[in-house]
């Protein structure tokens, strides 16, 4: 007997190293949006701190978070850090 109870349905898969500092807000839309469908099957791919090549599958923890997804002005509207702390580091060339 065939299992049809996922035909015609959608799967979506959201790697959300590429998302940058942005990755709570644009998770959050990501989940809004995937909530509103029909999609049944939905991923978040490994979120962890990279190592090298920045391959979220080759993290060095499983429990940690990737600080490349601290969004640092939502930091600063909470009041959790001030700009002038942030000003104060060298953040490097590029």
């Amino acid at each position: 007997m065939e299992n049809t109870s996922l035909k015609n349905h959608a799967a979506v898969c959201l790697l959300t190293v590429g998302l940058g500092a942005a990755v709570g807000l644009v998770l959050w839309l990501f989940l809004q949006v995937v909530s509103l469908g029909t999609s049944l099957i939905w991923q978040i791919l490994p979120a962890g701190p990279t190592s090298y090549g920045d391959s979220p599958y080759q993290s060095f923890s499983t429990y940690a978070g990737n600080p490349y997804m601290i969004d640092l002005d939502t930091l600063v509207e909470e009041g959790l850090v001030t700009k002038e702390q942030l000003d104060s580091f060298d953040w490097g060339s590029n």
